[in-house]
């Protein structure tokens, strides 16, 4: 009898401390993310796929505590998604789309960066010649959990960047990748003021 009831404690005991357990617990809040463009804003070789991947890792969401998906994986799902819907880039994709995206993608948060190029300036001679790009980005973070903007940037983001114009130098792309790289650095500040959690799973009721 005294076993029967020392084991009845126990189980009443972890029933009432499981609900208290930490978000750690459960892993690291996952994050996915896409870079998308209709004017040619975004070099997807895999090359600079990666170094953006890791400047986000390295800088962008440094010491935040969370889990990056691979560009690759979440530009798949939303590809796959938008055949099943119908969906081109220059329809109006909505929130609830990434959000339902993220959720293929089992993330809990997921950022979406819009670039565009606004500008394209030409300067030099004949032998020297260089271009000047500008792109402009509208980036926003969706809580996949709620469909609610954790960071939507109302005011345009700009970066611009200037490339040498050679044989064989795909130029527009190298400096439009550079103005990106110089977006997501003003992006990092803004990051860094946000907090992303893991929902705590809820304890199952007998």
């Amino acid at each position: 009898m005294k076993k029967l009831f020392a084991l009845f404690i126990i189980l009443f005991c972890w029933c009432v401390m499981a609900p208290t357990a930490h978000a750690e617990d459960f892993g690291r809040p996952r994050i996915g993310y896409v870079f998308i463009s209709t004017s040619g804003a975004i070099d997807r070789s895999e090359k600079t796929t990666q170094e953006r991947d890791q400047f986000l890792k390295d800088v962008v969401f440094k010491n935040k505590g969370v889990e990056i998906i691979p560009s690759a994986e979440a530009r798949l799902a939303a590809i796959n998604y938008f055949e099943d819907k119908g969906i081109t880039l220059n329809s109006n994709i909505t929130r609830r789309d990434w959000t339902e995206v993220a959720k293929k993608l089992n993330a809990d948060y997921f950022m979406v960066v819009h670039a565009e190029k606004t500008n394209r300036d030409i300067e030099g001679g004949f032998i020297n010649v260089s271009i000047k790009l500008t792109v402009e980005a509208n980036i926003s973070i969706i809580n996949a959990h709620t469909g609610e903007y954790v960071l939507n940037d109302a005011d345009t983001s700009k970066g611009s960047s200037s490339a040498v114009l050679g044989y064989g130098l795909p130029s527009d792309e190298h400096a439009a990748n550079k103005a990106v790289m110089s977006i997501l650095k003003d992006l990092a500040t803004k990051v860094q003021r946000l907090e992303f959690t893991k929902p705590i799973p809820q304890a199952k009721k007998y």
